[in-house]
């Protein structure tokens, strides 16, 4: 049986909202300064301003995921693996993100390095009921392989980031994160194969910086005075999205060998 490692659960990560905004690096910077008092940086980045993460997405052959994203649809998911560390260094995660109305839900689990290639492969038969794990995990688990499999995902891109983190102080469920120097490139056979070298096709991802705050509940009030006063306008910004868009520019094809192209 394959080993899928345990990783407790913050409360903002089952439910939450979330907003976004593309905002220039002055404007990072003074948000940051007016949000300080307020916040503190996220543990999980053991003492560095920023981290690296890559997703990787999966997706039918006809992108369905990435259509229901495209058209709005109230009630969607997107399926990736999420690593904290680039080039196979650091942990992974079987993410499920799911949209259902205006609120967001995740479910995740984490992988072990030795699981990882058979996700790519799409080996989901392999993954079954693991009993060091707890409930939760079980079934984010079970809903991951049983939904790549009801849509016959496969990877298709490889989206990275540096990310700067902060959480609520006291407790406070509020994650702020600016992301920076976001990038994709298409899934071949160098991921399947363990290697991480360079792919032919990568493309930059124009945003200078992506604010995102979650919150649960409710949206605080220091907050929104904040985001006001920055005069901040809320957008939408999928990363899913804007990577295969920003790959078909550089000359992907959109076909059932999105993922495979080379």
């Amino acid at each position: 049986m394959p080993m899928i490692h345990n990783s407790p659960l913050r409360d903002t990560t089952r439910q939450r909202f979330e907003l976004k905004y593309v905002i220039s690096e002055h404007k990072a910077g003074v948000i940051a300064a007016l949000f300080k008092p307020y916040l503190v940086p996220d543990p999980n980045a053991k003492g560095r301003i920023e981290y690296p993460i890559q997703s990787i997405y999966l997706d039918s052959p006809t992108l369905a995921l990435y259509q229901n994203s495209v058209d709005g649809r109230r009630n969607r998911f997107k399926l990736r693996i999420r690593g904290y560390g680039i080039n196979g260094n650091g942990r992974r995660f079987l993410e499920i993100k799911r949209r259902v109305d205006r609120t967001v839900q995740k479910e995740r689990v984490e992988v072990s390095p030795d699981d990882f290639n058979s996700l790519l492969a799409q080996n989901y038969d392999i993954f079954k009921y693991n009993h060091d794990l707890n409930e939760h995990e079980n079934l984010a688990l079970l809903h991951f392989t049983e939904l790549a499999s009801r849509i016959s995902a496969s990877p298709m891109v490889d989206v990275t980031y540096q990310r700067e983190a902060y959480v609520g102080k006291h407790n406070e469920p509020v994650r702020i994160t600016f992301d920076r120097s976001i990038t994709c490139a298409p899934i071949t056979s160098t991921h399947s194969s363990g290697c991480q070298s360079p792919v032919p096709i990568c493309a930059v991802i124009p945003a200078p910086v992506v604010l995102e705050i979650k919150f649960t509940d409710t949206f605080p009030v220091w907050i929104r005075a904040i985001v006001q006063q920055c005069d901040l306008q809320h957008q939408s910004f999928c990363k899913y999205v804007r990577a295969v868009d920003a790959l078909q520019g550089r000359g992907m094809q959109r076909d059932a060998h999105y993922g495979r192209s080379a």
